[in-house]
C-alpha cells in the first residue's frame, strides 16, 4: 500500500468534514475524494469510526508537540487556542459525534500531557505535590481548559490573547479579584 494514503485518507476526512455532519460521511466519499480504492482504505481503517479516532489522535499529537516545543507557558497556550480556533468546525462535529467521548478522552489527554510537562519545567524543587493530588489537579485543570477552548472556539469575537492571559491566571491562582501577580 503506497505510504501516503493513509495521510490521504486523512485529509479528505477533514476536508469532507467541513462540508458535512460526520454521520454523512461514507467510505465512499472518501475514496472518491482522495482516489484511493476501498483496499486501501481498509487496509490502514477497520472503518469511520476509526478514520474519526485516527485524525483525532494526529491533531493532538500534533497539538502537543507544538505546545512542548514552546519556550514559554503563555506560547504553549497560544498553540492549544489557536488550534482550537482554527479548526473550531472540525472540533464541534467532534464533539456532535458519537465518539464524543473518545475525542474529548483523547484531546484531554493532551492537555495533561502539557500540563505535566509545565509543571516539571517551572515547578520550585521544595515544592512537593502528592501523585495522587498531582493527577486529581491535572485532570480538572485539562477538563476545564477542554471545556473553555471548546466553548470559545467558535466564537468569532473571541481574542486570543486575552483568553490565554485568562487561562493563565486560572492556572497560577491569580483570577481571583485581590491576588496580583508578584512583582517582577
Amino acid at each position: 500500500m503506497p505510504p501516503f494514503a493513509k495521510r490521504e485518507i486523512k485529509n479528505s476526512f477533514i476536508k469532507l468534514l467541513t462540508e458535512r455532519p460526520i454521520s454523512q460521511i461514507t467510505v465512499k466519499d472518501i475514496v472518491e475524494d482522495c482516489g484511493v480504492n476501498r483496499n486501501s482504505f481498509y487496509y490502514h481503517f477497520q472503518d469511520m469510526d476509526e478514520v474519526l479516532e485516527w485524525t483525532i489522535l494526529e491533531k493532538s499529537k500534533q497539538m502537543l508537540e507544538q505546545s512542548i516545543q514552546a519556550e514559554e507557558p503563555e506560547k504553549a497556550l497560544r498553540v492549544f487556542v489557536s488550534f482550537f480556533k482554527r479548526n473550531a468546525v472540525q472540533m464541534r462535529k467532534f464533539m456532535e459525534s458519537r465518539k464524543r467521548d473518545r475525542a474529548v478522552r483523547i484531546l484531554i489527554d493532551a492537555l495533561i500531557q502539557y500540563l505535566r510537562g509545565v509543571i516539571e519545567r517551572y515547578k520550585s524543587p521544595e515544592i512537593k505535590i502528592d501523585y495522587d493530588d498531582m493527577e486529581v489537579m491535572l485532570r480538572f485543570f485539562a477538563c476545564g481548559m477542554m471545556g473553555i477552548l471548546i466553548h470559545y472556539a467558535d466564537n468569532p469575537q473571541l481574542s486570543e490573547e486575552k483568553l490565554i492571559e485568562q487561562i493563565r491566571r486560572i492556572l497560577t491562582g491569580r483570577l481571583v479579584p485581590g491576588k496580583q501577580d508578584p512583582p517582577q
